[in-house]
């Protein structure tokens, strides 16, 4: 006798079950009529659920279309109420020119280039000349949702950190692989505002590496100046000492050289003077001597001559025939050698005076060449002090050409960057547009994420439906089995 509390077993399954549970509803024994078929492939939770899915969501098709409605109501609703954000695009030429001036052209400059200019163009400093340049200015913070309540008040906000924040959020500065251009994209709620933005980043960037790049080059022109400066009072004091020198030298013109030579000339003629002079002197003394040895007075002709002999060989070992001193050496002997004519008391005493004046003009030009030696000694090292200064002035004038020629080059060069002709030069290749299209909120893709969560939703709701319909198991107790057992 079956128990009517049993289910009554399907048709289409032979299979004959007998389980026991505990009052938990545990199974704790079980007995089957026939050993269990090898199982198939083993199925998992996810997939038993994907299979049952399809029958399911079109038991409950009214549950998920209703979702999915919804959802599309409420995505119609947020393109209605939502901010629409416009795009401003733009395109900048940076080109790195050389500031020199003999050699002027293009840098070909490497990515780190644009990548440094890039983030010059997304800095704070260039973004906060833009909003002030375009008018947009610094808002204050509208207050949020609960604002209005004084426990949770909002915490105070500089408007200006918070505007260049959101500007650095908005703008984005990307250069462009293999090239020399930057590209510009800005996100706004206002495309007039923004294009205005955008322009005053582009106008803000160029006055910035301008100053940039004048600064540095105002720095080096200031330097130059002072050297050059510097210089040119080293140049004056040179000049002066040397005009100074010039002025108490014996020296005219520039014709050095031919003025020591005068010097040396005149020498050459106070030596050849002295050397006539003392020849008439020893001629003078010969005669002298001849005329006493004539008229009875004591002589010494032979001993001069032996000592003139003997200077002469002493001469000759040293200097040549043609010497000065030799040739005057030469003239003695043989005039000590020649036979002296007879002469007389009035003519020894002639030849006496003859000597003294003779002895007296050889004294003088001894001293007028000595004279003469000195000076020329002081006029050769009034050349050679000219010279050294003059090559002193000389190298500081050139020192001074450089440095004039270089600060002429500079200041060229300061020109150059103040007309946007070198350094950093950047030019508009696309003048900052609107994009045509919002960038958001687009329709399609707003709707297709509507339908794609309402489906979800209507499958979860549908899931829980099915699972609410369910009816619960019963649990029998461990003596109630035994009891419906005896009495089948």
């Amino acid at each position: 006798m079956s128990d009517s509390r049993l289910p009554a077993p399907r048709q289409d399954d032979a299979e004959v079950r007998l389980e026991l549970t505990n009052a938990e509803g545990r199974q704790v024994w079980a007995l089957y009529s026939r050993p269990p078929q090898e199982a198939g492939p083993a199925e998992t939770p996810l997939s038993i659920f994907l299979h049952e899915l399809p029958p399911l969501a079109w038991k409950w098709r009214r549950y998920v279309g209703l979702t999915v409605l919804g959802a599309v109501a409420l995505g119609a609703i947020y393109l209605m109420l939502a901010t629409t954000i416009f795009g401003v695009s733009a395109l900048i030429l940076v080109e790195h020119r050389d500031t020199g001036i003999q050699n002027y052209g293009l840098v070909r400059d490497n990515s780190s280039f644009l990548a440094t200019q890039a983030e010059i163009l997304h800095s704070p400093p260039v973004v906060r000349e833009a909003l002030v340049g375009s008018g947009i200015g610094f808002p204050e913070q509208e207050p949020g949702l609960f604002g209005w309540l004084p426990f949770l008040g909002e915490e105070a906000v500089d408007p200006e950190k918070q505007g260049v924040a959101g500007a650095l959020d908005s703008l984005e500065a990307t250069p462009v692989l293999g090239t020399q251009v930057i590209a510009l994209n800005y996100r706004t709620d206002d495309a007039g505002a923004g294009v205005r933005f955008v322009q005053s980043v582009i106008d803000s960037y160029r006055d910035y590496v301008h100053e940039l790049d004048q600064s540095g080059q105002a720095e080096t022109l200031a330097l130059l100046e002072s050297e050059e400066k510097g210089r040119r009072e080293e140049l004056r004091d040179l000049e002066l000492q040397y005009e100074a020198l010039r002025a108490g030298g014996g020296t005219l013109g520039d014709d050095r050289e031919g003025v020591l030579g005068v010097e040396r000339t005149r020498l050459e003629e106070q030596v050849r003077h002295l050397v006539e002079a003392q020849s008439e002197r020893i001629r003078v003394e010969n005669d002298l001597r001849s005329s006493r040895s004539r008229s009875g007075l004591p002589a010494e002709g032979s001993d001069a001559l032996r000592a003139a002999e003997q200077r002469l060989a002493e001469l000759r070992q040293t200097y040549s025939d043609r010497h000065p001193e030799v040739r005057a050496v030469l003239a003695q002997v043989e005039a000590l050698r020649a036979p002296l004519p007879q002469t007389n008391a009035s003519q020894v005493q002639d030849l006496e005076r003859r000597l003294r004046s003779a002895r007296d003009t050889e004294a003088n030009l001894s001293a007028l060449y000595e004279q003469q030696f000195l000076k020329s000694k002081e006029i050769d090292v009034q050349r050679m002090r000219e010279q050294r200064l003059a090559e002193e002035v000389t190298n500081a004038r050139e020192a001074h050409q450089v440095v004039l020629r270089l600060m002429h080059e500079k200041k060229l060069s300061v020109q150059a960057l103040s007309q946007d002709g070198a350094g950093v030069v950047v030019r508009t290749l696309e003048a900052p547009t609107a994009l045509e299209d919002a960038l958001w909120p687009r329709p399609v893709p707003v709707l297709f994420s509507c339908i794609l969560i309402g489906a979800l939703a209507g499958l979860g709701l549908a899931v829980v439906v099915e699972r609410a319909q369910e009816p619960e198991p019963e649990v029998y107790s461990a003596a109630s089995v035994r009891e419906g057992v005896r009495a089948g």
